[in-house]
């Protein structure tokens, strides 16, 4: 689990929902104030940007931008594994 600096300067997000923001970033779902960066998750990573690349392909075939669509598409979350009870980030030790 992130922290939430760890969130708010590394991954870029707002408090609300970064993981709106985050392309790597998902929101637990028992409990919403919790974070998790997929992105050494080598299956998550791998379908994560598979569809971030076929969304981007999609937009530009039909003419739209699709940095305007609110998807999450910025590689912007550090290398952290899934841990569902140790809490990481560059602030803590």
């Amino acid at each position: 689990m992130l922290s939430l600096k760890q969130i708010k300067h590394v991954c870029y997000g707002d408090f609300s929902n970064p993981s709106d923001q985050c392309r790597y970033l998902e929101q637990d779902d028992s409990d919403h104030s919790k974070y998790y960066c997929l992105k050494l998750i080598k299956q998550k990573r791998h379908m994560i940007d598979t569809d971030v690349d076929d969304f981007i392909a999609n937009s530009k075939s039909k003419g739209n931008n699709p940095y305007l669509d609110g998807v999450p598409l910025g590689d912007n979350c550090s290398g952290f594994i899934k841990l569902k009870t140790v809490l990481q980030g560059f602030d803590v030790k």
